[in-house]
């Protein structure tokens, strides 16, 4: 098979380690989004989704392009028009080390009350509690890569886990499986989000969920905002049925100035950075690579989307 034309979307440091690493193929830096798209390109190493959400379709779309290589887990957030190209595939996993050490930082922050244990005064030297994971109750909604690798450090913690999945078959040893979210609600000491974002899990989290939770839960969501109905969740804020919400995504992104969950003292909200950490992006290059040696050689590629799109849990 002949080198195809590969064009990439995350910068001239990319694009030289790349370089360095495929040394006689043609790389082109492109901009990030349809704008860095040319019709001769064949395969594209894609920007993350902002670049490309709600942009419209480039005149002669897909062209030569015969493999997109999405740089995350999610494609909800992608256009439509993007899975035109016979073979679109996904990140799914690659960073789930990452974000399940994320979740877990949440929530032994909110157990140990950092940083509000912190002190910085003599006066403020007084003997106080703090929470502990060992033998709390770990909701899971979505048992794939991240919620797996959350489960397996939970377990490590001593906590009890129950996950949300389609069948009542044990995701892993030591975890119970439910496949109604409301069973889940009254489970929960701290719910992790880390399902796909579909028209059947948008606002899975909402005021009927949060009224059947124990007071005091810990909500995580490393996934997608749209899975809490988020006015739902500023109220259960308020009267106490959630205790603190850590979130690294929100509806939308970025949510606008003065909206309340930069400001409300319970929310604890990141920039959609559970995902990073030193040699993530080292990570993607090398899973590329191995991917297009897949590509040139003919055969199957990992984590393909599947047409129609799918979306499992």
């Amino acid at each position: 098979m002949e080198l195809p034309l590969i064009a990439q979307q995350f910068g001239d440091q990319t694009g030289a380690a790349l370089r360095s690493r495929l040394a006689h193929h043609l790389i082109i830096d492109a901009a990030p989004g349809p704008e860095g798209w040319s019709h001769d390109t064949e395969v594209l190493l894609a920007a993350p989704t902002q670049a490309w959400r709600g942009k419209p379709r480039p005149r002669g779309w897909p062209g030569a392009t015969r493999w997109v290589q999405l740089p995350g887990t999610g494609i909800d957030a992608y256009p439509e028009w993007m899975f035109d190209v016979p073979c679109v595939t996904t990140a799914a996993g690659l960073n789930a080390p990452f974000i399940a050490e994320f979740v877990m930082a949440t929530m032994l922050g909110f157990e140990k009350r950092f940083p509000e244990a912190w002190i910085k005064a003599a006066d403020d030297w007084k003997p106080r509690m703090s929470g502990t994971l060992h033998g709390k109750r770990l909701a899971l909604a979505g048992v794939g890569a991240v919620g797996t690798a959350v489960a397996r450090h939970a377990l490590g913690f001593g906590m009890h886990v129950v996950a949300l999945r389609r069948t009542l078959a044990a995701p892993m040893d030591g975890v119970q499986a439910v496949i109604d979210p409301m069973r889940l609600a009254p489970m929960a000491d701290h719910l992790v989000l880390c399902m796909p974002s579909t028209p059947q899990t948008r606002h899975v989290v909402n005021e009927t969920f949060l009224a059947a939770c124990r007071p005091g839960l810990h909500i995580v969501n490393v996934a997608r905002g749209d899975l809490i109905d988020q006015e739902a969740l500023l109220r259960a804020l308020d009267d106490g049925t959630v205790a603190r919400a850590s979130l690294d995504v929100a509806t939308p992104e970025p949510l606008p100035d003065k909206h309340p969950l930069y400001t409300h003292p319970k929310v604890r909200l990141t920039p959609h950075l559970a995902w990073s950490a030193p040699g993530a992006v080292v990570k993607l290059l090398d899973f590329f690579v191995g991917q297009l040696g897949l590509f040139i050689t003919g055969q199957p590629l990992k984590n393909r989307v599947p047409p129609p799109l799918s979306h499992p849990l």
